[in-house]
C-alpha cells in the first residue's frame, strides 16, 4: 500500500474525535483524523498516519476489535487524499464550516469570516444543538484567493 490512510466502520453511534484519537495513537504518529457522523447512518472514520508502517499496525491491532459495543473494521483507504489528481475538483470559493456557536446567525459567520475577505453568501446547513454539536454552514467567498 503507498499510502497511509486508514477507513474506519463499524464505529458506535456516540465515539467521537478525542476517543478516536486516543485509539488510533497508540500505534502511531496521526497526521489527520476526520469522524464522519450524520443522522440515522452510522459514523465512519479516516484516520491518516504519517508512516504506512504505523497504519498497518494500527489496522493488524484494530480490525475486528470490539469498540464501544461494536465491531470495527479497519482497512486502508481505497486511495489517500489527493491521490488521484485527475480526479480532484477545481478550487472553489465555497467553504464548508463547523463548529460555530449554536443559534448564531449568518450575519455572525459573515462578520467572522468577513476578516478574510468579501464573504458573498452564507447558509447555514445546521444551527447547533444542545448536545455541543456546533452549528455548520457553507460560505461563499468573493474569490477562491479569499
Amino acid at each position: 500500500m503507498a499510502h497511509s490512510n486508514v477507513y474506519v466502520k463499524g464505529l458506535p453511534v456516540e465515539c467521537d474525535e478525542a476517543t478516536l484519537l486516543a485509539l488510533f495513537q497508540t500505534h502511531g504518529t496521526i497526521a489527520s483524523l476526520r469522524l464522519f457522523q450524520q443522522p440515522n447512518k452510522p459514523p465512519f472514520a479516516f484516520v491518516k498516519f504519517t508512516d504506512v508502517q504505523e497504519a498497518q499496525q494500527a489496522i493488524s491491532a484494530l480490525n475486528g476489535a470490539a469498540f464501544g459495543g461494536c465491531i470495527m473494521e479497519v482497512r486502508f483507504a481505497d486511495c489517500d487524499v489527493g491521490a488521484h489528481p485527475d480526479r480532484t475538483p477545481p478550487p472553489s470559493d465555497n467553504i464548508f464550516c463547523r463548529g460555530f456557536a449554536p443559534g448564531c446567525t449568518e450575519e455572525d459567520i459573515s462578520s467572522l469570516l468577513g476578516t478574510y475577505g468579501l464573504v458573498v453568501s452564507v447558509k447555514i446547513l445546521h444551527h447547533g444543538d444542545q448536545s455541543g454539536q456546533g452549528a455548520a454552514a457553507l460560505v461563499r467567498m468573493a474569490s477562491v484567493d479569499e
